[in-house]
This record gives C-alpha cells, sequence and structure tokens, in this order.
C-alpha cells in the first residue's frame, strides 16, 4: 500500500506516533512519561525523537478533540503529571 495522492510522506511518522498513543490509551488511562516508558519496554523503535514526538502528538490530540485530560497529580516535589 502506498500513501494516497494527498498524503505527504513526512507526515507518516507523525501520524504513527499519533496511533501508538491511541493504542495506548484505550488500553488504560496514562500520563505522558508511562506512554514513553511502555513504548521502550514494547521495543518500539520507529518512534524518533521521544519524548518530544510524543509531547507533541498528545498536545495535537488533545487540540483536535481525540483525548482529554483526566487529572493532574503532583508527588513531593517531583513536576506535575497529567493523566
Amino acid at each position: 500500500m502506498s500513501p494516497g495522492p494527498g498524503i505527504a510522506l513526512a507526515n507518516r511518522p507523525r501520524d504513527l506516533v499519533d496511533v501508538a498513543v491511541l493504542g495506548l490509551l484505550l488500553e488504560r488511562d496514562r500520563h505522558p512519561y508511562e506512554m514513553q516508558r511502555t513504548l521502550r519496554e514494547r521495543g518500539t523503535t520507529w518512534i524518533s525523537g521521544l519524548p518530544r514526538s510524543l509531547y507533541h502528538s498528545i498536545d495535537r490530540l488533545v487540540r483536535d478533540g481525540f483525548i482529554e485530560p483526566r487529572e493532574t497529580t503532583r508527588e513531593g516535589a517531583r513536576p506535575e503529571r497529567t493523566v
């Protein structure tokens, strides 16, 4: 299969990250760091630029209404985590 005429090849890796994020969230609610760790544990080598590409993907999916934040927590002096 090849991309249709309106699909730029440069967008394909970005779309794969979006699909990976959606797949992980279908399993259960997660925060971005947990998604990153899970992808690495599962040997996902086709996503380049982790965690930057993962956070960009999450921002895009929130902006476009595909996912939404559930809660924000903080443990001690650690940074906030949005699930």
